[in-house]
């Protein structure tokens, strides 16, 4: 996280270089204006839940890419269908 805090910090040089006023434009950290510490526990928890959700979302596309060619086949053979 103290590399997104690195990029925020240069960003807010570059909003300022634009020629942005710093008096009179409001820039933040969602870290030092929405609560500090507590808001960087928050983040940590929800970037967990964020890996098992893509975690959970590669093994459905794994499990995907495994049936394509039998899909593929059975789309090719004629079918047969009972008269």
């Amino acid at each position: 996280m103290k590399e997104y805090e690195v990029y925020a910090r240069e960003n807010a040089k570059d909003i300022i270089a634009v020629g942005f006023d710093p008096e009179r434009t409001f820039i933040f950290s969602d870290y030092g204006y929405m609560g500090g510490e507590f808001y960087r526990n928050i983040t940590r928890i929800a970037k967990v839940g964020v890996i098992r959700r893509f975690r959970t979302l590669l093994n459905n596309l794994r499990e995907l890419i495994e049936e394509l060619p039998m899909l593929a086949l059975v789309s090719i053979l004629p079918r047969t269908s009972e008269r």
